[in-house]
């Protein structure tokens, strides 16, 4: 079987492009199962999930973004509505808009149009990689295209404490070279902490901070910057 676009990757961007591709036939992989595995803030503007028509994964709008340094704390009113939203909720409304097969799969290489997974092998006319970070598909064309040390990295856990707006701290004493965060969602908030240079000095702290928290931490990394578009017959970018 020959799908006509195969999906690396089943998270936001991986089900974004299945959306404009009903009518095809598409087979999205992801080693986890939709919706799990969440590696993001989970905040945008609200107009993105009014065009995705997800408001029901909506879990609190905010008016205001605040940054808090050293020495002050500063309020932006945004011309527009942000909001924090479910996870699992908004994965599943877009993947119930698209029509696509999904395999439960990690991507463990590439031969011409054949991806080869933990599941068996699969053929694609047309290669997609949403696989994130560690670019699975461009990995395989280009060796080192994920290379760690180009990389940011984040650690986030959620925490019974409820705010207005979404907050930013910019505090060298915690992170030197990074971002605290806060997030509020509803009875709960998103606090996370990330680093540009790919470090967290403050990590051993992380376990102290939240240790009342209810669910574990969830880590992750994220290019610096934007990446070079790798192309191959067929494409592939990341």
């Amino acid at each position: 079987m020959v799908y006509d676009v195969i999906i690396a990757g089943g998270s936001f961007a991986g089900l974004a492009v299945a959306t404009q591709l009903r009518g095809w036939r598409v087979l999205v992989l992801d080693r986890k199962p939709i919706g799990t595995g969440q590696t993001s803030a989970c905040g945008t503007i609200l107009p993105v999930l009014e065009h995705w028509h997800a408001e029901a994964s909506v879990l609190q709008v905010h008016h205001s973004l605040f940054l808090h340094t050293t020495d002050r704390d500063i309020e932006f009113k945004s011309p527009y509505p942000w909001c924090t939203f479910d996870y699992a909720r908004l994965c599943h409304t877009l993947l119930g808009q698209t029509g696509a097969e999904v395999c439960q799969a990690a991507v463990t290489g590439l031969t011409g149009r054949i991806v080869h997974t933990t599941a068996g092998d699969f053929e694609g006319r047309c290669l997609v990689d949403a696989s994130g970070w560690r670019a699975a598909l461009a990995s395989a064309l280009q060796p080192g295209f994920a290379h760690q040390g180009v990389m940011s990295f984040g650690l986030e856990t959620i925490c019974p404490y409820q705010a207005e707006g979404l907050h930013f701290w910019y505090t060298p004493a915690i992170v030197r070279h990074g971002v605290t965060w806060l997030f509020p969602r509803g009875q709960t908030s998103s606090i996370g902490i990330g680093s540009y240079r790919g470090q967290l000095n403050s990590a051993n702290r992380w376990p102290i901070s939240c240790a009342s928290s209810a669910w574990r931490p969830t880590g992750w990394m994220a290019p610096i910057s934007l990446r070079a578009c790798v192309r191959r017959r067929p494409a592939t970018c990341s």
